[in-house]
């Protein structure tokens, strides 16, 4: 009887310790992950909208109260986090993230105010802010008067952002040059590919745009 009584204080202390161990390490986790969104440049609100996520969902993981699925880190990853970072602790905040990354961003953040944006516009936008190296600021000088804020975007946000990173990516990876209006034609049809997307799809037309490029 008092050999169990013994036992049941160092069990219990155990337990404490591995729940307490697992808050520590999910709080950690959701430091990294809002270290790795602010190098980026992005709000909860576009970074949430980048990967298809809720915006109290982000909210809870930044807040440590929960992690990401397998599933939202690897989109994260598509855009530029290092997720092993992010779980680890070690290397690098953010995988190589070139103009067109910048770029990219500071798009999503300046089409996210208005209703105005075509899906073509915010192409043309993008093309603009890497070719002219344009920050949101820059964006704003030159194109906030002809679209004024309001209203909700008439572009798939996330779809466009994953088009252009899709692509990119792969003309960075062949070491290619690329007209802009090609650029842009080219990031068109893949933003039309992705309408359904999925993990599947986003390799295959990953490996397409390696073999072509």
């Amino acid at each position: 009887m008092n050999a169990k009584t013994q036992k049941t204080p160092s069990c219990t202390n155990s337990s404490v310790e591995i729940v307490q161990a697992r808050l520590v390490e999910k709080r950690a986790i959701g430091a990294r992950l809002a270290e790795a969104r602010k190098a980026l440049g992005m709000t909860q609100k576009a970074l949430a909208g980048v990967i298809g996520a809720k915006v109290p969902t982000l909210k809870g993981w930044e807040g440590g109260k929960s992690i990401p699925s397998g599933e939202f880190s690897s989109r994260m990853a598509k855009i530029g986090i290092n997720t092993y970072r992010v779980t680890s602790g070690e290397g690098p905040v953010l995988l190589t993230v070139s103009r067109i990354g910048h770029a990219r961003d500071a798009v999503v953040r300046f089409v996210t105010k208005r209703s105005s944006v075509s899906e073509g516009d915010a192409r043309d936008l993008i093309q603009a802010a890497f070719d002219r190296d344009l920050d949101e600021e820059g964006l704003e000088r030159e194109y906030g008067e002809r679209h004024p804020i309001g209203g909700s975007p008439r572009v798939d946000i996330a779809r466009l952002a994953l088009a252009v990173d899709t692509v990119e990516k792969e003309i960075e990876r062949g070491g290619k040059k690329m007209e802009t209006t090609a650029r842009a034609q080219l990031i068109a049809t893949v933003y039309d590919i992705f309408e359904d997307t999925t993990d599947r799809t986003i390799d295959q037309v990953a490996t397409l745009l390696r073999l072509a490029l």
